[in-house]
């Protein structure tokens, strides 16, 4: 079984992606979905980030957390940092953030990769 269909020189470009991420977010980046699992080549590489509800709403007021891909200010954002990490690495990425609560009720189970740490190694979490 394949540990991540990127190479890695890709994995490096995704970590100094997933840094600069860390930094500007103060929350962990990860790598998620297709990407970490055998099977078919990913058409995206999935890059989430968890913050606090409480950050959430501050950052994107009057947003509902189970609705935000409606919320301009959102897409907008989702949509430049995704450009840039494509841009930055090479790769098609696909960058959202999340409240900690709603991508913890819809993914209880979902794989998460820190990014950007110098925990990048398979079989470390953080």
């Amino acid at each position: 079984m394949r540990v991540s269909f990127l190479s890695p020189s890709q994995q490096h470009s995704l970590g100094l992606f997933g840094r600069v991420v860390r930094e500007a977010w103060q929350a962990t980046p990860y790598q998620v979905g297709s990407s970490l699992r055998d099977g078919e080549i990913p058409r995206d590489i999935d890059v989430r980030v968890m913050i606090s509800d409480e950050e959430f709403r501050r950052r994107f007021p009057g947003t509902i957390p189970e609705r935000r891909h409606v919320c301009e200010q959102w897409r907008a954002q989702m949509m430049v940092w995704g450009e840039w990490g494509r841009h930055l690495t090479g790769l098609n990425i696909d960058f959202q953030v999340e409240p900690e609560e709603d991508a913890n009720t819809r993914f209880p189970t979902e794989e998460r990769r820190p990014v950007g740490t110098r925990l990048e190694k398979p079989g470390f979490s953080q």
